[in-house]
């Protein structure tokens, strides 16, 4: 049987709010990714961003192509891996956002002998949506022998401190 008593309090509640001038009860919303798609991409870069709390510059890329969806990933020079979602439950007011993207993976040595285990990076994402899409792609590419390390990536994507997503990924050398 289904319980209507909160239905019956919220009915209540709201024809007391319009009676005393309240028209509506509105929550803020916390925005939330919605998931369309992770695993093997192909994308083209746009051009690169430098990316000093890095290894290396960021690529701006076109729309990417999905190849191959799952988590589990070969571990090769070239390879792109990542996530394909959108962003939804934003305010007008909350528009342009920021994200910040964090990959943790197992730890990456340069030849220079610098290490690194997590990267971190903040940008606004107002272009996804002048662009007419709310779609937006975040991915790593394998592009240097010291990244080619088998074990777990982790990938999680924060708007305004909260985690709205998160995707982890096998990358397995042989």
């Amino acid at each position: 049987m289904r319980n209507i008593f909160p239905l019956i309090r919220a009915s209540v509640l709201s024809a007391i709010l319009g009676l005393a001038g309240c028209t509506s009860l509105q929550r803020p919303t916390t925005p939330r990714a919605t998931v369309l798609a992770y695993g093997i991409f192909l994308a083209q870069i746009i051009e690169r961003e430098p990316a000093p709390t890095i290894f290396r510059d960021v690529d701006i890329i076109a729309p990417p192509t999905l190849i191959t969806q799952g988590a589990n990933v070969p571990c090769q020079i070239g390879t792109i891996f990542g996530v394909l979602f959108n962003v939804e439950g934003l305010t007008n007011e909350q528009i342009p956002y920021s994200l910040t993207i964090v990959w943790k993976f197992p730890t990456l040595r340069r030849p220079d002998g610098e290490t690194s285990s997590e990267t971190r990076r903040s940008w606004p994402y107002d272009g996804a949506l002048s662009w007419g899409t709310k779609e937006i792609s975040v991915g790593w590419k394998l592009e240097e022998p010291f990244e080619l390390v088998s074990g777990t990536w982790k990938l999680e994507v924060f708007h305004a401190g909260h985690s709205i997503l998160k995707q982890a990924f096998n990358v397995t050398c042989e």
